[in-house]
């Protein structure tokens, strides 16, 4: 006959032996959590920080890629000097749609050439200090820096120093931007909360709701933009 030479303390001992490992493993997963949860991880943080702000474009999953990394910088377009620059104060509450009324483009090329025929039009036919807008988006998908998050703009009057305006080069009047370019202008809302330049409950209007007189962002654009989440309409 076999005996279970098992004694009490022996179950005590296994109890205890047991519970430790339990509470190492606990340990090492709130440990685990809580590096993924600190703000100086980026994929958390992407997460936290950014969410889908275009209706129907995304699949409201937010992308771990950092939205900032679409934006093609000023040297990168070859764009001017500025002949002189003022700054505003960040993060801003506003976000105005343009359009640019002018050429479309679908390549790197062909926008960067877009984006130094806009500056050139800004610059010596109006007679601004630089090209007028924040950013610019093309049908590429990319997001152009112009005068950027921080700068004083020439595009919304009243309220050049206290929004952000993005310009989508082409004329949408008839025609809706690319879904690339939809999808470019979700990311750089993001990329702005995400830096801290725009306030997360943000307000974003239409050029025309500032400025009656212009079509911009396009009356087809301008009815999609009516979709979008965070759409306000000025009141008088």
């Amino acid at each position: 006959m076999l005996y279970n030479h098992y004694s009490y303390y022996d179950y005590v001992y296994d109890y205890y032996y047991i519970m430790f490992i339990i509470i190492i493993v606990t340990i090492v997963i709130i440990v685990i959590i809580a590096e993924l949860i600190d703000d100086t991880n980026p994929i958390l943080r992407q997460l936290s920080s950014t969410s889908c702000h275009v209706k129907d474009v995304c699949d409201h999953q937010p992308s771990v890629s950092d939205p900032c990394l679409t934006i093609i910088p000023r040297e990168n377009w070859f764009a001017r000097e500025t002949k002189t620059a003022s700054y505003m104060k960040v993060p801003v509450l506003n976000v105005f749609i343009h359009h640019t009324a002018m050429d479309r483009c679908n390549s790197t090329e062909t926008c960067t050439k877009e984006m130094m025929e806009i500056q050139k039009f800004h610059m010596d036919t109006k007679g601004w200090d630089d090209i007028g807008y924040s950013f610019l988006v093309g049908d590429d998908g990319n997001a152009y820096e112009a005068r950027g998050w921080d700068r004083v703009g020439a595009h919304t009057f009243g309220w050049n120093n206290k929004s952000i305006s993005i310009a989508v080069m082409g004329n949408f009047n008839y025609d809706l931007p690319s879904q690339r370019a939809l999808k470019a202008i979700d990311r750089l809302i993001s990329c702005g909360i995400h830096r801290e330049k725009v306030l997360p409950l943000y307000n974003l209007y239409g050029h025309r709701d500032a400025a009656s007189q212009f079509d911009s962002p396009g009356h087809k654009l301008y009815e999609l933009i009516k979709t979008w989440s965070h759409f306000k309409t000025l009141t008088s």
